[in-house]
C-alpha cells in the first residue's frame, strides 16, 4: 500500500508512519508538503477539518497513491475557553473521508487571546520553551501539559481515529460492525 503526506513535518511523518504500519504492516510513506488552504492556524474546528482534508487529497491525487492523509492543528472556539488539537483526514480514490482528532487542551486566556488577536502558536512556544523549533518538537501540547501529553501521541491518535472507516470495511479484510 501506498499513502500520501500532505506534509513534511518530521513530527507528522512519525506519527504518520508508526500508525499506518501498525494497520497495514508495510507501508511505502510518500510525502507531499502541500498546502492546507487554511490559515496557518486555524480557528474553528471546520476550518481545521478543512485544512487535513485539503492536505489529504493533494497528496493522494499528486501522489496517485492508495490513500491520501492530512494532518492538520487548529484551535476551536467553545463555550468553555479555546481549544487547540490535531485533526487527521485520510481519503481514498473513491471519495472515502476518515476523520479523526488528538486530545484537545485548553489554552491558557493569555495565550487564548494572543491567538485570537492573530499571533501564531508556534512562536509563543519556542519562545516559552527558549528553541527555534520547540513547536514542531514538543507542541504546544507538550508545552502545556509539561510533558504529560506529547505532540507526536496527539497526531498519532488523530491518525489511528482518522483510519477508522479503512478498518472497518470489507475491503479493509474485516467486517463492518
Amino acid at each position: 500500500m501506498r499513502v500520501a503526506l500532505g506534509s513534511s513535518s518530521p513530527s507528522k511523518r512519525a506519527a504518520a508512519e508508526e500508525v499506518l504500519r501498525q494497520a497495514f504492516g508495510a507501508v511505502e510513506l510518500v510525502i507531499v508538503p502541500t498546502p492546507s488552504g487554511v490559515a496557518a492556524m486555524p480557528l474553528s474546528l471546520e476550518e481545521t477539518v478543512r485544512g487535513a482534508v485539503a492536505r489529504a487529497r493533494t497528496a493522494r491525487q499528486e501522489a496517485g497513491t492508495d490513500l491520501g492523509l492530512g494532518i492538520e492543528g487548529g484551535a476551536e472556539e467553545t463555550p468553555h475557553g479555546l481549544f487547540i488539537t490535531s485533526w487527521a483526514a485520510v481519503v481514498d480514490a473513491a471519495g472515502r473521508v476518515g476523520l479523526g482528532s488528538g486530545p484537545r487542551v485548553a489554552l491558557p486566556e493569555e495565550i487564548a487571546a494572543r491567538l485570537r488577536a492573530g499571533q501564531p502558536l508556534g512562536p509563543l512556544v519556542d519562545a516559552a520553551l527558549g528553541a527555534s523549533d520547540a513547536h514542531e518538537q514538543v507542541g504546544a501540547i507538550g508545552w502545556l501539559t509539561r510533558g504529560l501529553l506529547t505532540r507526536a501521541e496527539a497526531q498519532r491518535q488523530a491518525v489511528a481515529a482518522a483510519l477508522v472507516p479503512f478498518l472497518t470495511s470489507p475491503r479493509a479484510g474485516s467486517a463492518p460492525l
